[in-house]
């Protein structure tokens, strides 16, 4: 516990959801064209930019991808 105290660690979890696999199996085998849902896509060096369209509702960006050559 001290380590993460003077390393000022944080520790957050998350819970997943079973209901929802069946769906996310679904998409991925190609019933949903996926590629739809790709708004942007951008080079690494781009990444900031990336960040800052999610942030902005008015960008209208769903999925940002981030290529690396």
């Amino acid at each position: 516990m001290n380590l993460f105290i003077q390393k000022e660690i944080s520790l957050i979890g998350s819970q997943g959801y079973c209901w929802d696999f069946q769906s996310a199996l679904k998409l991925w085998k190609g019933d949903v064209d996926l590629k739809e849902m790709i708004t942007h896509v951008l080079p690494l060096s781009s990444l900031q930019k990336g960040f800052e369209l999610l942030m902005d509702p008015k960008s209208e960006a769903i999925k940002v991808v981030i290529k690396v050559d």
